[in-house]
């Protein structure tokens, strides 16, 4: 779908020389370690290579030298944002910075967003639970929670 909204083809680009994997040493008696794999290319292309996501981090706009830039890809647009709700585990973490993608229209995940106050939402079976933020003020995070559905069958 993200190909098609593209007019692309990403098929002939090798994505698995881009993913690093770190040991992150922790705190914590039963898991003193843990595996960190990060995945960086350009824009969405990545996402073709990872076939599950647990936690998500996106700024809208990034910071260079005191100056605010806009994000390249806007991955809260809606074909985006689905693909990444299709690679989502159950009770995956959104990091997001908060800030308005500018898509133009409201859409039903636009409490990702609003500043000031945050409610819970549904949206494609996953309940989205805002747990709080972290930063100062020019990099301030806000966390969400992302659990699937379950069907009372």
């Amino acid at each position: 779908q993200l190909e098609n909204e593209y007019f692309t083809s990403f098929k002939f680009i090798r994505i698995d020389d881009i993913n690093t994997k770190e040991i992150w040493k922790t705190k914590f008696s039963k898991n003193p370690k843990i595996e960190v794999y990060s995945h960086k290319f350009e824009g969405f292309i990545s996402l073709y290579s990872i076939d599950k996501i647990s936690i998500f981090y996106y700024r809208t706009y990034q910071i260079y030298e005191d100056t605010l830039d806009v994000s390249p890809f806007n991955w809260l647009s809606p074909v985006a944002f689905d693909a990444i709700l299709d690679k989502l585990v159950d009770g995956a973490i959104l990091i997001l910075d908060g800030e308005d993608p500018e898509i133009g229209y409201k859409v039903p995940w636009s409490d990702l967003w609003k500043e000031k106050y945050h409610k819970d939402f549904v949206y494609k079976e996953r309940n989205f639970s805002y747990i709080g933020e972290f930063g100062g003020r020019y990099d301030k995070m806000k966390v969400w929670k992302v659990d699937f559905i379950k069907s009372k069958a």
